[in-house]
């Protein structure tokens, strides 16, 4: 079965979510909203109302720990990095404003993210690119990360929530290490990587050699597979790579498909897309043109 899903960042005018969420639901199967510490703090009725009635639309809910933390991916500021300093991560240049994973405080913190979330009542929560500073990771990095995780995927699936994951398309040693430690995590229901040819420098070779990594990794470990597709910061003109992109993550085996985002990056600055109506007609489209292979 095919599933084809979106991401839904920042806009919290119900009204308006109204709209979007009906465009959504007639080529995705799911919607991932981000849930960042602003939405913790000041949204949480207006999260609260747009994931209800993304459910009504038949959209199966992902809920993303949008930038919490600064260890998390997201274009957002972390309040707790600001209130925290004696939590944050430290390097031979001093602390830098990213939590610490190994930290007590962040992981109370994070529990309380978690029970917040859970009043949103999500399908899935997507630990969306869980990092410490920069991309790369050390030795201790990976332990790091790994013990999070489990920690935190654990708590997750107790309450009942399915567990998605999205790791960097990367290919060092303690990446490596981290992918396989990760999928051996009984909390893991999807394992995904998201490898954004257009903003990395890199062409579609690049997308389908993680998709094929992906797809036989996760059959070997029994989980299910997804990929991210680019959709933001597309220069006009280089929309139909978006199509191929899906194609051939789709030929890779690949049945979990999601696109970031569903304004093509419109709404963040620097990422916006040179044609942001193109890209997201791109997107549904071809969504549409693989369902019809079912």
């Amino acid at each position: 079965m095919i599933k084809t899903g979106v991401s839904y960042i920042l806009n919290r005018d119900l009204s308006l979510a109204a709209r979007d969420l009906t465009e959504i639901a007639a080529s995705c199967d799911f919607i991932v909203h981000t849930f960042s510490e602003t939405d913790m703090y000041y949204h949480r009725k207006q999260v609260q109302a747009i994931t209800a009635l993304s459910r009504k639309k038949g959209l199966e809910v992902y809920l993303d720990p949008w930038g919490v933390g600064g260890v998390f991916g997201g274009e957002t500021f972390s309040r707790f990095v600001a209130e925290h300093p004696g939590s944050c991560l430290k390097t031979k240049a001093g602390r830098i404003p990213v939590a610490a994973l190994g930290d007590k405080e962040f992981r109370k913190f994070f529990r309380s993210w978690l029970e917040l979330a859970a009043e949103n009542k999500p399908d899935v929560i997507l630990w969306d690119e869980p990092h410490q500073a920069g991309m790369g990771y050390s030795k201790s990095e990976v332990r790091t990360v790994l013990d999070f995780l489990k920690e935190m995927t654990g708590h997750a699936q107790a309450a009942g929530f399915k567990n998605a994951i999205c790791l960097y398309p990367q290919e060092d040693s303690y990446a490596e290490e981290l992918w396989y430690r990760v999928l051996e995590l009984k909390s893991i229901d999807i394992f995904g990587t998201d490898p954004y040819w257009m903003l990395l420098g890199r062409d579609i070779d690049f997308v389908e050699s993680f998709a094929k990594k992906v797809y036989n990794l996760c059959k070997r470990y029994d989980k299910e597979s997804q990929i991210w597709i680019q959709a933001f910061r597309v220069a006009k003109g280089r929309e139909k790579e978006i199509a191929t992109a899906i194609k051939t993550v789709y030929a890779s085996g690949i049945r979990n498909i999601a696109a970031w985002s569903y304004d093509a990056g419109a709404l963040v600055t620097g990422l916006g897309s040179g044609d942001g109506k193109k890209v997201w007609q791109m997107v549904k489209k071809t969504y549409l043109e693989i369902k019809k292979k079912r």
